[in-house]
């Protein structure tokens, strides 16, 4: 048997010990990165949303909009880069980050960092009457804290809006009350006027009593936004109460170990295969020697 024959099995072992070394230290780094970072907690807080007090047979409600909608307008207003940059600012938030990294970044990583859910009803036909926000920390303190500010946030909020909404449609009526009865004065002009010459019209009879009409509507729809907003007011309209306030988390989140070992062991097989390709470069851009007998 040749020399080159017996050296077969020896190569084959080389190869074999050059993967797994790379395998081996790319899952020995993965490790020791699962080990070294830091843990993250999660505190959370529940909210209950509840319903207005007076029977709305009686105050008919003046905020219609699907609460899932309104949820979602209300977690865009708490998100806004305004809002979260005077909380970063005011709690000092990812001070490494800020050093480094321009501050819309920053503000991206804290929107990843906070959740909001909205607890299913366990019938489809009952309606949602609660949900919750949360913030994950490395400092179980300042996971607390945040959540804290952002549940009060979402509550306050939901009623600057709720208030807001219910004025602009008692100014919308009170304008629409006012148009209807300035048109309403000129019919009745133009009726009295037709009456001292003859029979009015049809027509100009029937614009008259459509514009009563809309009048009687409208007041009404108006009496009905006052009380609304008396109920706002007074906050025994719909209304959102924290009920479950934030913690301080005592355990850190689990984490899978598996995704860091497979990705150390596929970056330490990545390693290799440049080192190889370096390594035959190399090689191949020895100057050969003359063989010696």
């Amino acid at each position: 048997m040749s020399g080159t024959e017996n050296n077969v099995p020896a190569r084959k072992r080389s190869r074999k010990l050059w993967w797994s070394f790379w395998i081996l230290a790319g899952v020995l780094g993965a490790t020791a990165l699962y080990v070294a970072e830091p843990r993250t907690y999660r505190a959370a807080a529940s909210i209950l949303i509840i319903p207005q007090r007076v029977p709305p047979e009686m105050v008919p409600a003046t905020v219609t909009a699907d609460l899932n909608e309104r949820l979602n307008i209300l977690q865009q207003q708490i998100l806004s880069r305004t809002r979260l940059e005077r909380i970063i600012s005011e709690f000092n938030l990812y001070e490494a980050e800020r050093r480094t990294l321009i501050m819309e970044d920053v503000i991206e990583q804290m929107r990843r960092d906070i959740h909001m859910y909205v607890a299913r009803p366990v019938r489809e036909t009952d309606d949602v009457n609660s949900f919750s926000v949360s913030f994950d920390s490395t400092d179980p303190r300042t996971a607390m804290r945040i959540t804290e500010r952002l549940a009060a946030l979402l509550v306050q909020e939901n009623i600057e809006d709720r208030e807001l909404l219910v004025d602009q449609t008692d100014q919308f009526l009170k304008g629409e009350l006012e148009d209807l009865r300035g048109r309403l004065v000129k019919v009745e002009q133009a009726l009295l006027e037709a009456r001292r010459h003859g029979t009015p019209p049809s027509w100009l009879t029937a614009q008259h009593d459509v514009l009563v009409e809309t009048y009687k509507t409208r007041f009404g729809h108006s009496e009905a936004s006052k009380a609304a907003a008396s109920l706002e007011r007074r906050q025994i309209g719909e209304r959102f109460e924290i009920i479950d306030g934030a913690r301080l988390p005592e355990k850190a989140l689990e984490r899978r170990m598996f995704p860091y070992l497979a990705l150390g062991a596929l970056a330490g097989l990545s390693a290799g295969i440049v080192a190889s390709l370096l390594l035959f470069v190399w090689r191949r851009g020895r100057p050969r020697t003359a063989a010696t007998a």
